[in-house]
């Protein structure tokens, strides 16, 4: 853990230079903030004494005070998953304690150089690793908790329990929509019609394996095409949605009925359960990013 969070800090030595150049050149919008979410600013001003900070650190190469978009969306969102952990945390009753404190501050005292590190990033790095313990005691929501959170927005439970049916042209899909309004069963069409070469098998199910209906909604983010992603995220429970057209083809989507998933995705939740449950926090976060950086994907909990 420590060795990632410091490769996140170094990354952040190659945006400095480019604030201090890119950044003065820009109109800073009217909130100030580098970014919000749900209305709380993290301040330009902070933000450029942060970039300050590393600007020393000689790690990447700058050219001509520009730095590649890769470099500003890491650590922008590296903050903007920091903030909104606060958000979530306390809206959990999760608090971060002594112990927590002790044990990020002992971890990261046995970093190489770690007296030579500035202040500031420092601090960030005992930040993030004392906010990972506590995410790491999150529990999984009890009673009809996590249904009600999969039912009102599914992604926002940290899990998506998903099929979907592939074909080659709209109108084929708009086909598909109609047997499924007159009654057909989802994944009897997904075997009959799909493309998708293990829909025979599957039935369209997008889950992480064959054995189970569900993935986390981390996993699901990254893993499929973003349109898609997209779609699937705003779908409504039980209801087959589309025609959508991903780079793959047409699809019709289903987030599955939580009685015909919710043993499985209690299972998924299970396993890094803080993590996932912030994931899918972030997906219903009223997140807004500086132009100039780029604008945020809800879905998708990524700047692009």
């Amino acid at each position: 853990m420590r060795r990632r969070l410091l490769r996140t800090a170094r990354r952040l030595v190659v945006v400095s230079v480019v604030s201090l150049v890119a950044v003065s050149c820009s109109a800073v919008p009217p909130t100030g903030d580098a970014f919000r979410v749900n209305g709380v600013g993290y301040p330009d001003e902070k933000f450029s004494v942060l970039l300050e900070a590393l600007s020393g650190g000689g790690q990447f190469q700058v050219t001509n005070g520009k730095v590649n978009a890769e470099t500003y969306t890491s650590i922008l969102f590296t903050l903007v998953r920091h903030e909104s952990y606060r958000q979530w945390a306390s809206e959990l009753g999760l608090a971060e304690n002594t112990q927590d404190r002790t044990a990020a501050e002992a971890r990261a005292a046995t970093t190489p150089n770690w007296d030579s590190i500035p202040q500031t990033i420092k601090e960030l790095i005992i930040e993030l690793n004392t906010a990972e313990r506590v995410i790491a005691r999150a529990s999984v929501p009890a009673g009809d908790q996590l249904r009600r959170m999969y039912e009102t927005a599914p992604a926002t439970s940290g899990v998506m329990c998903a099929s979907h049916i592939i074909v080659t042209t709209r109108a084929e899909a708009k086909a598909v929509m109609a047997r499924l309004d007159a009654g057909e069963k989802f994944a009897d069409l997904a075997r009959e019609v799909s493309i998708e070469p293990i829909a025979k098998d599957s039935g369209g199910s997008l889950g992480a394996s064959p054995d189970d209906p569900c993935q986390r909604v981390q996993d699901f983010q990254v893993s499929l095409d973003p349109a898609f992603v997209t779609a699937m995220v705003n779908a409504r429970v039980g209801v087959p949605t589309g025609p959508i057209q991903s780079s793959f083809g047409w699809h019709v989507v289903l987030n599955r009925p939580f009685d015909e998933i919710g043993d499985a995705l209690r299972t998924t939740i299970s396993d890094k359960t803080g993590t996932s449950l912030l994931a899918g926090w972030m997906t219903g976060a009223d997140i807004v990013i500086d132009p100039k950086f780029g604008t945020w994907n809800t879905a998708r909990s990524a700047i692009e």
